[in-house]
């Protein structure tokens, strides 16, 4: 039998992560209840048929390409100190090392 499109979707996920599809995800698991097996994610893949920053992000990466950045969409509820972050997956390297850079910064300024 053919696997369904969500469980296609997941290994390939997993896959980015140079990892495997968690088998009877949820509380069946002996590995985790997130979508793919990690020791420091947790990660909840879920398909919709229309996601509500598709075209935010769409228009954002537009934007970006035109200045050669990386798009990134930051949200927060008002009165909550969260901060959630909206991106193509294959940009978070580069997210992550701008990040890193600023706290290098960040830490050698204070010296």
């Amino acid at each position: 039998m053919a696997d369904k499109f969500w469980k296609k979707s997941e290994r390939r996920l997993a896959g980015r992560f140079g990892t495997t599809r968690t088998p009877l995800s949820g509380c069946g698991s002996r590995h985790t209840s997130g979508d793919i097996i990690s020791d420091t994610l947790y990660v909840e893949h879920k398909i919709r048929k229309k996601m509500p920053f598709k075209q935010l992000l769409q228009d954002t990466e537009a934007k970006a390409r035109r200045e050669g950045k990386v798009a990134l969409i930051v949200v927060r509820e008002r009165g909550s100190p969260r901060w959630m972050a909206f991106l193509n997956l294959d940009d978070i390297p580069k997210v992550a090392e701008e990040m890193k850079a600023y706290k290098g910064e960040a830490t050698n300024s204070k010296a």
